[in-house]
């Protein structure tokens, strides 16, 4: 696998955004190696469209690259025929060996495009043809990216230009908290249609201004997957489940389609702000959890809030068959010694107005659709539960 795949599978993408003249969509991607240098990236025109490119070798040591229509974002790949400077337009494979490990673009039988270029120290220029005799071609000028400003990690300069488009306000999304001390509406990045919320009313202008980046940053994982194609995205539903003058929590929950297992998979995902800080609040610090050195959770006795919401789940589990699975193979991890794992990587906290939303279940593959499968514990049974003192709704 090579480096850039490593890279890209490894990290996740992270980015600034701008909301100003037309609000251009600006983002930086957070990946180590440097198999998208800035030395490697154009920018430029092929006809009238603006373009990015990306040009590496293969294991071949053949030149090949991907490149996308900025008002896309989508990548097309460029496979080399053997010819210097030459390249035609082929569908990029996923080897599935992972969710998004796509191959490096090899010639195909139906090429949608051809190029000729002839590179210079600081850009390349050259023709593109829908056919290979270069009929009507259109021209292809390309300048070499460096010193991205929009772009805290340079080498990763691809992806930080893909991120950046056009947003906008969606009509009708607005919303409020009960006491009136936060407002928000959801801000829609077109090309994916991803929509996420953005505070514009909220005790602390700091703090809001620095939850309103994480939620961005956090997007930006959502937006590539669906740009990328690789995986059949369909964008997340984001919901504000709670909010008060004190923190406001933001859910979020999408399907994909998984091309290893080639089944849909959905994830469901929380996250709760101090409107104080502008911080994330990390319930697992917050709550009594079980003993990290037990080999087995005894969740029939013991008084954390995994047990007690495990001992809910059992009252409901004749009603939903997802509880019925996430018991079973919780039952299989706590006697193999590796329930604590599970409990850690798997279970989630997200407080709405009737009490703490305990997640069971943030993933999987064999129960694909069970994700976001949760119980509810009363704020009165989650306060004994407190390892140091906390405001509560």
């Amino acid at each position: 696998m090579r480096l850039r795949t490593l890279c890209k599978i490894a990290q996740k993408i992270a980015t600034a955004f701008v909301l100003a003249l037309g609000l251009a969509w600006q983002a930086y991607a957070d990946t180590e190696g440097n198999a998208y240098a800035g030395d490697n990236i154009y920018a430029g025109t092929l006809g009238k469209s603006a373009i990015i490119v990306h040009f590496y070798k293969n294991n071949d040591g053949k030149s090949v690259g991907t490149y996308f229509y900025r008002s896309k974002g989508r990548d097309i790949g460029l496979a080399n025929p053997s010819k210097e400077g030459q390249y035609m337009e082929c569908p990029i494979k996923t080897t599935g060996e992972s969710v998004s490990d796509p191959e490096d673009p090899e010639p195909c039988d139906d090429p949608r495009g051809y190029w000729r270029l002839s590179m210079t120290d600081d850009g390349a220029a050259g023709e593109w043809s829908k056919t290979a005799d270069f009929n009507k071609p259109l021209a292809i000028h390309l300048k070499r990216v460096s010193n991205l400003k929009t772009c805290d990690d340079q080498d990763n300069a691809y992806e930080c230009l893909r991120m950046e488009g056009t947003v906008s306000v969606r009509k009708g999304s607005q919303g409020q908290s009960d006491d009136g001390t936060v407002a928000w509406h959801f801000v829609q990045e077109k090309r994916s249609q991803v929509s996420v919320p953005q505070l514009t009313k909220a005790p602390n202008a700091t703090a809001m201004r620095a939850v309103n980046n994480i939620i961005k940053q956090k997007s930006r994982e959502y937006i590539s997957r669906v740009l990328t194609g690789m995986t059949e995205d369909s964008p997340p539903e984001y919901e504000v489940v709670l909010a008060n003058k004190r923190t406001i929590t933001v859910e979020n929950s999408y399907v994909f389609q998984h091309p290893l297992y080639g089944s849909y998979r959905k994830e469901w995902n929380s996250d709760t702000f101090d409107l104080g800080s502008g911080e994330k609040i990390e319930w697992k610090r917050l709550l009594r959890f079980p003993e990290e050195n037990k080999k087995s959770i005894d969740y029939a006795k013991e008084t954390d809030v995994v047990s007690m919401a495990l001992r809910k789940a059992i009252a409901q589990q004749d009603n939903d068959e997802c509880f019925a699975d996430i018991l079973d193979r919780f039952n299989q991890l706590n006697q193999n010694g590796n329930s604590y794992s599970y409990a850690m990587n798997q279970i989630e906290f997200s407080p709405h107005k009737d009490g703490l939303f305990v997640v069971l279940l943030l993933w999987d593959i064999s129960s694909p659709y069970c994700a976001g499968t949760g119980v509810t514990i009363p704020w009165t049974e989650v306060r004994p539960l407190l390892l140091k003192p906390f405001p509560l709704p």
